[in-house]
């Protein structure tokens, strides 16, 4: 027969006295040892707080000193101009003696203090002094009396260095070893306790108890070497004074010093002792209460665990109307009552899950790991798949009978095997057609998520199908619309080549057809002139000459109308380009038609972009300002760009002509001219074909400029630039 819960707590309460009773014992014995390890850690603490305010006071004094170094008075080393902030620094600075600058002789050339007799005392045999020279670098010297203060100090030295970075004297402050403090809270620790510093060599720089009778001298006790040779750790020693004591020591950052701070061995011990009494106490009575109570226990709460457990096992049996009576302790009625409010959490709980999901368009499932099995089948099932839900009850992958057997293998196949299962994040089925039993064909989208336990084994998949049949109506609508749109496009591309192609032969019309009637006009020209020459008046002749005039004019602009439709049709081929070098081949080839004009090219970036099409802007735009600024006595063209937040803006300056800015929204148009052809001869087609160049290249050009005053041309390029300039 099973043992009652009495007997069970009565058997716990004996098995738990043994352990538990060993259990104060080790308690105590590890109170004992945390209490040493944590008045140690405190210990070392103040140590450590000791040195870093050592360290800071410092390094505030080395800079202090780089500050000063480099003032011009200190640096000219000169005792006749001594540095006036000697004097302030020094009254900021109580904690240092003196502040005062050398020479390499050592001779002390200012001094923030007055030096003894009025006269430069001179410190070149100093251990401190030679340390500096030796080393060239900031540096902290052994304690010592000042000649100057003639009081026990520790003097922090730097090198004085001139332009050239050779070094001219030193610049020392002297930290006043009786005046120091290591900014520790001494109310801390326990009577008789014992922390200062020792440098390098085990000399005493300051203590806390008669300073003035240890600093510069090596105690001759076990603890004071002891520092000297651990210069960061802990141990426990006797003291000079006879007493042993606990040390711990740090060392001071730069310094080569060691900071100290020592407690009397029995005060930690005694703490540890005394907290360990205290543990110990609370801890048998702790467990006498717990002993007591479980015993307690042990009489009041088994009928009301009975009561529970029958509540229990009716609900997981599915009676869900049962309830536990609450009843015994005041925690057993509230382990009943929360039994019950969370077998109503459960109903309620699923009551809501039913209400979602019996409201939602999509078919819902829930499926075993191995979908042989519905566990759950929401009423839009039935709606979407024409049947009711209880046949996925009977054969969980019956859905799969209203699918087309050609999508039988994909759907399958996206099913995880039961060793892939532990991997599976999520199961994607493609979109596939269902045969309804009305024989309504609907298209469904469907996706399942794993739920797993708390070990991540799959308990079951949380399945959704949604019927997209209007959406996939819309795609293949969409589709024909696309497959319109592209046959407009196609459309469209065949009348664009057929508009290029009449360009292409309207272009060849004007360089063929119109050429000829021109070259007979200029013949036919000629040989009057040369044949009839004796008999032609003054008139005729110049009616002559003048008819040749406009048929070569005509030429030009045949040539220009030619260069200006190619320059929307050519190819374009970017490529990096230097645009300074195009523009200093473009200069070359056009300054020995103007040697008197002066072209300054400044630095320009590499840009991207086609070569031949920038060698045309750059052409038409340079041969313009040259034309432009003939008629200056000192012609200048400028070429550079400016860099702006949102692009780079190149540009093209003469000091010519210039023109009126009321007409410059026609400057770019096809045979407009600002000046009359007599002054500056042209076609008025050299702007436009720039300003269709540089919107092919994903620009705009744009011009400001006075009558007399000379024009700029701007324009800028597409993004696409490099960012090296070259000069």
């Amino acid at each position: 027969m099973p043992a009652s819960i009495r007997s069970h707590l009565t058997v716990l309460v004996v098995a738990l006295a043994v352990p538990l009773t060993a259990l104060v014992g080790y308690n105590i014995y590890r109170d004992t040892l945390d209490a040493v390890d944590q008045a140690k850690s405190s210990l070392r603490i103040l140590a450590t707080t000791m040195a870093t305010n050592t360290s800071r006071k410092v390094d505030a004094a080395r800079e202090t000193l780089q500050r000063l170094a480099q003032r011009p008075l200190v640096r000219a080393v000169d005792e006749l101009r001594c540095d006036a902030v000697l004097k302030d620094l020094h009254t900021l600075n109580p904690g240092f003696s003196n502040i005062v600058y050398t020479n390499l002789q050592g001779r002390a050339i200012c001094s923030a203090l007055p030096q003894p007799g009025g006269r430069p005392v001179n410190v070149s045999d100093t251990a401190w002094f030679r340390k500096v020279m030796a080393q060239k670098r900031f540096t902290v010297g052994p304690p010592h009396i000042g000649p100057i203060t003639g009081k026990w100090v520790s003097v922090l030295s730097l090198p004085v260095l001139d332009d050239q970075g050779q070094m001219v004297g030193t610049i020392n402050t002297p930290l006043d070893l009786n005046a120091f403090d290591p900014g520790i809270p001494d109310q801390l620790l326990p009577p008789d306790s014992r922390y200062g510093l020792f440098d390098a060599d085990g000399v005493m720089l300051w203590r806390n108890a008669d300073p003035e009778k240890v600093i510069g001298t090596r105690p001759n006790a076990e603890a004071a070497r002891r520092i000297a040779e651990v210069r960061d750790g802990e141990f426990e020693s006797l003291a000079v004074d006879g007493v042993v004591r606990f040390f711990s020591v740090v060392p001071v950052a730069n310094t080569g010093w060691v900071a100290f701070v020592g407690v009397p061995a029995p005060t930690i011990y005694a703490k540890a002792k005394e907290k360990a009494l205290i543990g110990s106490v609370v801890s048998l009575a702790a467990l006498v209460a717990m002993v007591l109570l479980m015993l307690a226990l042990a009489r009041r709460i088994g009928r009301p665990i009975q009561s529970l457990a029958d509540a229990v096992h009716a609900v997981g049996a599915g009676d869900v109307q049962v309830r536990a009576q609450p009843s015994g302790p005041t925690e057993l009625r509230e382990v009943a009552a929360a039994f019950n409010a969370m077998v109503d959490a459960r109903l309620k709980s699923e009551a809501l899950f039913r209400e979602v999901t019996e409201s939602i368009r999509e078919a819902f499932c829930i499926m075993s790991p191995d979908w042989r099995q519905a566990r759950y089948v929401n009423p839009a099932y039935a709606r979407i798949w024409g049947e009711p839900g209880e046949t996925l009850y009977q054969d969980g992958m019956g859905w799969l009978k209203a699918v087309p057997e050609e999508y039988h293998a994909a759907l399958r196949a996206a099913i995880p095997a039961p060793e892939a299962l532990g991997e599976c994040e999520a199961i994607q089925f493609p979109n596939f057609p269902i045969v309804r039993p009305d024989g309504a064909l609907r298209w469904i989208a469907a996706r399942a998520y794993p739920v797993r336990d708390a070990k991540g084994n799959v308990n079951h998949f949380a399945a959704i199908a949604e019927d997209i049949t209007e959406r996939k109506h819309a795609e293949d609508e969409l589709v024909g619309h696309r497959s319109h749109l592209e046959e407009l496009v196609a459309a469209r591309t065949t009348a664009l080549k057929q508009a290029l192609d009449e360009q292409e032969a309207f272009s060849y019309s004007v360089s063929h057809d119109l050429r000829a009637p021109l070259r007979a006009i200029n013949g036919f020209a000629a040989v009057l002139l040369q044949s009839q020459h004796s008999v032609l008046t003054d008139a005729g002749k110049s009616l002559l000459d003048r008819i040749a005039r406009s048929a070569e004019r005509m030429g030009q602009l045949i040539d220009d109308i030619l260069e200006y439709s190619r320059s929307s049709r050519q190819e374009m081929t970017p490529r990096q380009v230097d645009l300074r070098k195009l523009a200093e081949e473009v200069a070359a080839e056009l300054l020995p038609a103007r040697p008197a004009v002066v072209i300054d090219i400044g630095p320009l970036p590499l840009v991207h972009g086609d070569p031949t099409m920038l060698t045309q802007v750059l052409q038409n735009l340079l041969g313009n300002a040259l034309k432009f600024s003939a008629n200056n006595t000192t012609p200048r063209v400028t070429i550079g760009f400016i860099q702006r937040a949102d692009a780079r803006v190149f540009f093209v300056h003469d000091n010519g002509a210039g023109f009126d800015m009321k007409y410059a929204g026609k400057l770019f148009g096809m045979f407009q001219r600002m000046h009359h052809e007599s002054e500056f001869p042209g076609t008025g087609v050299g702007l436009a074909i720039v300003k269709r160049l540089i919107e092919r290249h994903g620009g705009r050009i744009w011009a400001e400029s006075e009558p007399g005053q000379g024009a700029t041309f701007y324009f800028t390029l597409a993004a696409n630039t490099g960012s090296v300039l070259r000069e």
